[in-house]
């Protein structure tokens, strides 16, 4: 295959050659390992059917031409280390076509090896291990299933421009039978127009590399599927359908900088910000300024900013503080003797407290306006000829007194039990009312009062004691008070 890559200088060409070059070349590595151990595989299964010393002849094309060869195991031994060499592709296409008939002709199935390709380079500096640089630019000279990196064509004929004519050159004349070898031929350049005419119409893919405008660290690689005399116009272009088939981005890295060394460093071409997006950047953050400056500030922004508060609980309204009612504040007049004064009579209580505890009354009288439970209030629908529609579902009254059995009597034949207010007890027994009635057997009455035979001794007359002062702080605060008190008179405040 025929590849071209084309780019300013700095841009990134040979950054994406030594790129591919060195994936290519880790792909080769591991293929090394996998083919020693496949090798050694194969070995055993046919040394196991003592077919190792045994000639076998196959039959392989190369372009149009046909060849034979006949070749046995031995012949193959260089592919045991896990060693790379420029012919390695050659022995890898032999010694797959060789046990290919092998398994034609015994039915044995074994593993085919992986390809192994050499690359070839003349980037100035290039540091990659197992590329090796030309032995000459005719890449019919190299290995079958080689791969070549040839930077800079413009000075390398018979590869750069010539003028308008059919190239004579065996080396551009056979370009067009380079796949029949399984051979790879990357043209590295500057310009499109530095390609040899003849060669033009026989590239398979034209990589255009391109930095952009900030000269960040990466470049865009823009693939065409021919060749393209102006790439950067169609890269440019804004039209649909894009001329191009793919596109990605490279990031440079230090890793692959160090492997070779550049026209142009990378790190001279300086990131770039273009007048435009420097403004337009400018202009978002004094936006973004104005806006927190008028939220702090603006009296419609605090209206906002206050409604947000009250939404995340953050700040209340004003109907929950109308709710909440007037909040004390401390009396600004009030002096230190006064608040030792209240201090000493009310202690660690509020002012409301100490206003309950002083005047209960005041707050009995308002509770008994919110609910009013006096029996006198009460009003109670009773109708003397229904008796039994009272409504009392609205009442609450405290339990005086419990059902007690008190006798039976004979109903309807059968025998029914009451209790002393003369009320139906359903769950009495008939043989219980029975030992009643007939055995004359009354069981006790655990709940009867005794009744008062003897006068009780006189209780002495109480007098009415006189209504006394109630210290209400605590004794523990005395001494808190008193040196507080102290202190004051100390300061000259008292």
């Amino acid at each position: 295959m025929l590849y071209a890559i084309v780019a300013k200088p700095g841009q990134g060409k040979s950054y994406f050659a030594v790129v591919r070059m060195y994936e290519e070349q880790q792909k080769n590595l591991e293929n090394l390992k996998k083919n020693a151990a496949i090798f050694d595989e194969n070995r055993k299964l046919l040394e196991e059917r003592d077919l190792l010393e045994r000639d076998f002849t196959y039959n392989y094309e190369i372009g149009n031409q046909k060849f034979e060869k006949t070749s046995n195991y031995e012949y193959f031994d260089c592919l045991e280390d896990a060693e790379q060499f420029p012919e390695y592709f050659e022995y890898y296409f032999f010694y797959n076509k060789y046990i290919e008939q092998i398994t034609k002709d015994e039915g044995i199935a074994l593993t085919a090896l992986l390809p192994v390709r050499q690359i070839y380079s003349n980037i100035n500096g290039l540091k990659i291990q197992g590329v090796l640089p030309f032995p000459s630019l005719d890449w019919r000279k190299t290995p079958m299933g080689s791969i070549h990196y040839i930077d800079e064509i413009r000075d390398h004929p018979p590869y750069n421009w010539d003028g308008r004519k059919v190239c004579e050159d065996p080396i551009i004349k056979e370009m067009s039978k380079v796949r029949h070898t399984d051979k790879d031929v990357w043209l590295i350049t500057q310009d499109a127009e530095d390609f040899n005419y003849s060669l033009r119409q026989l590239i398979d893919k034209l990589y255009f590399v391109k930095r952009p405008p900030q000269n960040p660290q990466a470049c865009g690689i823009y693939v065409f599927d021919k060749y393209i005399s102006r790439p950067r116009d169609a890269a440019d272009s804004l039209r649909d359908p894009k001329k191009y088939v793919d596109y990605f981005l490279l990031v440079y890295k230090k890793k692959y900088q160090r492997m070779y060394v550049s026209a142009s460093s990378h790190t001279s071409m300086k990131f770039r910000i273009p007048p435009k997006v420097f403004f337009y950047s400018l202009l978002f953050i004094a936006i973004f300024t104005i806006a927190i400056v008028g939220f702090m500030k603006i009296p419609i922004f605090q209206s906002f900013g206050s409604a947000i508060k009250q939404m995340t609980g953050q700040e209340k309204d004003a109907f929950s503080q109308l709710k909440a009612g007037p909040q004390a504040t401390p009396n600004p007049s009030e002096t230190i003797a006064d608040k030792l004064k209240r201090e000493a009579e009310c202690g660690t209580l509020t002012p409301e407290q100490c206003a309950d505890l002083k005047h209960p009354e005041v707050r009995n009288n308002q509770l008994q306006q919110v609910n009013d439970v006096r029996m006198e209030t009460i009003a109670v629908k009773y109708n003397p000829n229904r008796p039994y529609e009272m409504d009392t579902s609205k009442i609450e009254y405290q339990v005086t007194s419990k059902p007690v059995f008190a006798g039976c009597m004979k109903k309807n034949g059968r025998y029914v039990a009451y209790t002393e207010q003369g009320t139906i007890l359903h769950d009495v027994s008939q043989s219980d009312c029975r030992k009643l009635i007939e055995d004359n057997d009354r069981p006790y009455n655990y709940f009867k009062q005794q009744s008062q035979g003897f006068a009780q001794p006189q209780q002495a007359q109480q007098l009415p004691q006189q209504p006394q002062e109630v210290d209400y702080p605590s004794r523990y605060k005395e001494a808190e008070i008193i040196a507080k008190y102290e202190a004051a008179k100390q300061q000259g405040l008292i």
